[in-house]
């Protein structure tokens, strides 16, 4: 769909991280374009969200944006031409786009057409120092507008930033949206939220393999370590996974209206409101 719906699908390049039962991996190659890269993965030797994110960045080369995606997304019709030109509105260099997707799958024609774009605001209950992502304030105005949240499961950047902020192989689902976040915030990127659809997400995805709940948790206890470390929960360094020193995480609390630490968020945050002071 990605190629059948771009305006320029020639210089379209894929980096794909197959985590799947390997007697399909043959019919997987045979459907995917031929400018695909592939890493192919039995599902059981998975280590995560965050470690299949960074399989996937592994595979950048010298394209002058990247899309970070999930599996099962749907692409609007010039969907390449139209993050581009809406990204060069921001006037920006260090412009990131991201947003929480709306449903394809199961969706009539009509009700595609009546949705509208939202920016990412935060959800009231945190989980284990974390919170979620929700839909925030309207964002279908004339330009992209602020925001301080992303969902990883669409990103939107020069690839720059994905050698420069790197995604931690080892942060895993509940943290992986929080410590982007405050991560593009502290190695100084803005995110922004895209004024047009141009991605949808199936949220019911019945293709999906679940991991072994038992390894699902084990993950998640080092998952959780990196986060607090990340934070300041625990003084550990992470390196190249560490915050960066252009803004600081005080700010982004004054910024966002969060604070990981309290474990509060503001009115303003819940629904994608910055403050720009």
């Amino acid at each position: 769909v990605a190629m059948k719906n771009a305006k320029h699908p020639k210089r379209l390049r894929f980096g794909i991280c197959v985590q799947d039962e390997p007697k399909r991996f043959k019919r997987l190659m045979n459907e995917l374009p031929t400018t695909s890269s592939l890493l192919l993965w039995d599902h059981t030797k998975s280590q995560g969200v965050g470690w299949a994110r960074d399989q996937a960045q592994s595979l950048i080369k010298n394209e002058r944006y990247t899309l970070q995606i999930d599996a099962h997304m749907d692409f609007v019709h010039h969907w390449d031409d139209m993050l581009i030109n809406m990204w060069k509105k921001c006037n920006n260099k260090k412009a990131i786009f991201s947003q929480l997707c709306h449903s394809w799958q199961g969706v009539s024609q009509k009700d595609l057409a009546l949705q509208k774009q939202h920016a990412c605001g935060i959800k009231t209950e945190w989980y284990d120092d974390c919170f979620g992502v929700q839909w925030g304030i309207s964002a279908g105005g004339k330009v992209p507008i602020r925001q301080a949240f992303t969902c990883a499961h669409m990103v939107f950047a020069p690839s720059d930033f994905f050698n420069k902020v790197p995604i931690d192989p080892n942060i895993g689902y509940a943290y992986e949206e929080n410590a982007l976040d405050v991560r593009i915030w502290t190695h100084g990127w803005d995110v922004y939220c895209p004024n047009r659809i141009v991605i949808r997400h199936s949220y019911n995805n019945n293709a999906i393999i679940e991991m072994d709940l038992g390894k699902f948790w084990a993950l998640n206890t080092i998952s959780r370590n990196h986060w607090r470390r990340l934070i300041g929960l625990d003084p550990t360094s992470l390196s190249r996974y560490g915050l960066g020193t252009e803004r600081t995480m005080s700010d982004f609390v004054k910024f966002s209206g969060m604070d990981f630490i309290a474990h509060t968020t503001t009115r303003a945050a819940r629904q994608g409101i910055v403050n720009l002071y």
